[in-house]
C-alpha cells in the first residue's frame, strides 16, 4: 500500500476520502435524522387524518344513528352498552370501543378530558396528555405531538382538540345526569383526541434504509478510488514513470543534455513530457551560453584582479599623498595663521612708523629750521673770521714793526756791547743792561717769531675756517634742501605706510579668510583620507571578491564540463 501513501496518487486519493469522509458523516448524521423527520411528520399527518376519520365517524354515527335510535325506540345510549340489550354505546364510548380493537394492530385512539365522567374520573392524565390539553386549550386549531420509547418500542403520539361542533354534543353533554359540566358551550374543547401510533418497524426500516444507503455510498466511494487506482497506474504511473525515468537519469547521470522523453499520446502527462523537451533544449542552449559567459567571466575576473590590485596599489599611495597634503595643508594653517599674526602685528608696527613718521616730518621741519639758522650763524662765524683774518694780517703788520724794532734793539745792544766793552769797568753796568736788553730783544724777537707763527697758523686756521664755514653753509643750505626732500619723503613715506596699514588690514582678513578656508580644506582633505581609507578597504574587499569571483568562475566552469550538450 505504498502507492497510498506516497506520491501523487494518495495527494489524490486523500483529499476524496476526505471529501468523501466528510459527506459520510453528513449522511450518517443526516439520513437518519431526515428519515426520522420524514416518519414523525408522516405520522402527524397519518394521527390527523386517523382522528379526522374518527371524528367523522363520530359525526355520523351521531347523526344517523344515535338521533334516531334515540327517537324511535327505546335504546338509550349508555357507557356500559355491552350486556345492556336496552342500551347503545355513547360517540365517545364507540371510539374507546374501537381503540380496544385497533390497540392490536399498532394503533391506538384515546379520549379524555380534564371534565371526565364519574366512571373515568379515577384515569389520572400523564405528562403528554396534561400538556396536551393545556395546549389545545389555548391553539385548538393546532397539532400537538411527541415521540417517546417505551419498553423498545417508538410510538408517535398525535393529539388534536375534540370540540363541541354541533348543538346536540353541547346539549347532550349539558343534560347528562353524570355530566362534570353544564356549561358546555359550541366550539368548546371537550376533550382531547390522540392517535397513538408504533413506529418500531418503521423505525427499524428507516434504520435499514440508513445503514443500506450509507453502505452504497461506501461501495461507490471504494469503486471509485479503486477506478482511479487502476486507471492511475495503467495510464499514469506508466508515462510518468517514463518521465521520472529520464528526469532520474538527468540526475544521476553525467548531466547528459541530450535525451529525449517520448511524446506519445494527447494528454496532460503527454505535454508534460513536450515541455520537458522543450526545457531541456533552452537548457542546453543556456548551458552553452552559460560556458562561454563562464569563460569570459574568468578572463574578465582576473583582469578584474589585476586591475584590482592596482587599483589597491593607487588607493594606497593615494591614502599616504593624501596624508602628506592634510599635513602640509595644517603647517600651512599655521603659516596663514602666523601671517594673520604678523599682519596684524606689521599693521601695529605701521601704525607706529606712521606717527614716528608724523614725529620725525615734524623733527625734520625743526631740524631744516635749525640748519637754517646754523647756517645763518655760520655764515655769520665766516665773516667775523674773515674779520679775523684781516685783523690777523693786520697784526703781522705790527708785529713786522715790532720785529725791525726788535732787530734794531739788538742791534743797539750789540752796539751797547761793544761800547761798554771798550768803556771797560765802567762800561760793564752798562755791558749788563746792553747784555739784558739783546737777551729781552732776542727774546722779543724769538716771541714775535713765534707770535707770527701763530698768527701765521691762525690766518691759516682762518682761512681754513672760512673754507670750512663755506663748505658748511653749503652744507647748511644743501641740508635745509634735503631736509625739505627728506619731509617730503616722510609725507610719502606716512602716505606709503598708511596704505601698507590698509594693505595689512586687507592681509589681516585675507589671511584669517584663508585660515578657515584652510581649516575647511583640511577638513575635507580629513574626509577625503577617510574616504580614500574606506575606498582602499573596499578595494582590499573588491580584490577578495575578484579573487573569489575568479574562484566561483572556475568551479562553474568545472561544473559546466560535466554537461554533455
Amino acid at each position: 500500500m505504498k502507492f497510498l501513501t506516497h506520491g501523487l496518487l494518495s495527494k489524490i486519493i486523500i483529499p476524496i476520502l476526505v471529501i468523501f469522509g466528510l459527506a459520510l458523516v453528513f449522511l450518517i448524521y443526516y439520513i437518519p435524522r431526515e428519515l426520522d423527520a420524514r416518519m414523525i411528520e408522516q405520522a402527524k399527518f397519518s394521527g390527523q387524518q386517523t382522528a379526522i376519520q374518527f371524528k367523522a365517524l363520530r359525526k355520523y354515527y351521531v347523526k344517523n344513528i344515535v338521533n334516531k335510535v334515540a327517537k324511535g325506540s327505546d335504546l338509550r345510549p349508555a357507557i356500559n352498552h355491552k350486556n345492556n340489550e336496552k342500551a347503545f354505546p355513547l360517540p365517545a364510548t364507540l371510539i374507546h370501543d374501537l381503540s380496544k380493537i385497533l390497540k392490536n394492530e399498532g394503533t391506538q385512539v384515546l379520549l379524555y378530558s380534564a371534565y371526565p365522567f364519574p366512571n373515568r374520573k379515577q384515569r389520572k392524565l400523564d405528562t403528554f396528555q396534561s400538556n396536551a390539553w393545556k395546549h389545545l386549550q389555548k391553539d385548538p386549531e393546532s397539532v400537538h405531538l411527541q415521540k417517546e420509547t417505551i419498553n423498545g418500542h417508538t410510538y408517535i403520539r398525535v393529539a388534536i382538540a375534540d370540540r363541541m361542533v354541533s348543538d346536540t354534543c353541547v346539549s347532550c353533554h349539558n343534560s347528562h345526569p353524570q355530566t362534570p359540566k353544564n356549561d358546555w358551550k359550541l366550539g368548546d374543547v371537550r376533550g382531547v383526541l390522540e392517535i397513538r401510533s408504533d413506529l418500531s418497524a418503521q423505525v427499524a426500516a428507516n434504520n435499514l434504509a440508513s445503514i443500506k444507503i450509507i453502505s452504497a455510498f461506501i461501495a461507490v466511494l471504494l469503486a471509485i478510488i479503486a477506478t482511479i487506482v487502476v486507471v492511475y497506474r495503467r495510464v499514469v504511473t506508466r508515462k510518468l514513470g517514463q518521465v521520472r525515468n529520464t528526469l532520474e537519469h538527468l540526475a544521476k547521470g553525467e548531466g547528459d543534455l541530450t535525451v529525449h522523453i517520448d511524446e506519445e499520446g494527447h494528454d496532460e502527462i503527454t505535454d508534460v513530457a513536450h515541455w520537458i523537451n522543450e526545457f531541456l533544449g533552452q537548457h542546453r542552449n543556456f548551458i552553452s551560453k552559460i560556458a562561454d559567459s563562464t569563460a569570459q567571466l574568468a578572463a574578465s575576473a582576473e583582469k578584474l584582479a589585476v586591475i584590482t590590485v592596482e587599483t589597491s596599489t593607487g588607493l594606497t599611495s593615494q591614502e599616504t599623498q593624501t596624508d602628506m597634503v592634510a599635513t602640509a595643508i595644517n603647517e600651512m594653517a599655521a603659516t596663514v595663521q602666523e601671517v594673520a599674526t604678523n599682519a596684524a602685528n606689521a599693521e601695529s608696527a605701521a601704525k607706529e612708523a606712521d606717527q614716528e613718521a608724523l614725529s620725525g616730518r615734524a623733527i625734520v621741519s625743526q631740524s631744516a629750521e635749525s640748519i637754517r639758522l646754523l647756517a645763518q650763524e655760520v655764515e655769520n662765524a665766516s665773516n667775523v673770521i674773515k674779520h679775523l683774518r684781516t685783523d690777523s694780517e693786520d697784526i703781522g703788520g705790527v708785529l713786522d714793526v715790532i720785529k725791525g724794532i726788535a732787530e734794531q734793539t739788538n742791534l743797539l745792544a750789540l752796539n751797547a756791547a761793544i761800547e761798554a766793552a771798550r768803556a771797560g769797568e765802567k762800561g760793564r753796568g752798562f755791558a749788563v743792561v746792553a747784555d739784558e736788553v739783546r737777551t729781552l730783544a732776542s727774546r722779543t724777537q724769538q716771541s714775535t717769531n713765534e707770535i707770527q707763527e701763530m698768527i701765521e697758523r691762525l690766518q691759516q686756521g682762518a682761512k681754513n675756517a672760512v673754507d670750512v664755514m663755506e663748505k658748511g653753509r653749503a652744507a647748511a643750505e644743501a641740508s635745509v634742501e634735503q631736509s625739505a626732500e627728506a619731509g617730503n619723503s616722510l609725507d610719502a613715506i606716512t602716505r606709503t605706510v598708511s596704505r601698507i596699514s590698509e594693505i595689512n588690514v586687507q592681509i589681516a582678513s585675507a589671511a584669517e579668510e584663508q585660515t578657515t578656508v584652510a581649516e575647511e580644506i583640511n577638513r575635507n582633505v580629513i574626509s577625503i583620507s577617510d574616504i580614500a581609507q574606506q575606498t582602499s578597504n573596499g578595494g582590499q574587499n573588491i580584490m577578495r571578491a575578484s579573487e573569489e569571483l575568479t574562484r566561483l568562475a572556475h568551479t562553474l566552469q568545472e561544473a559546466i564540463s560535466r554537461y554533455k550538450y
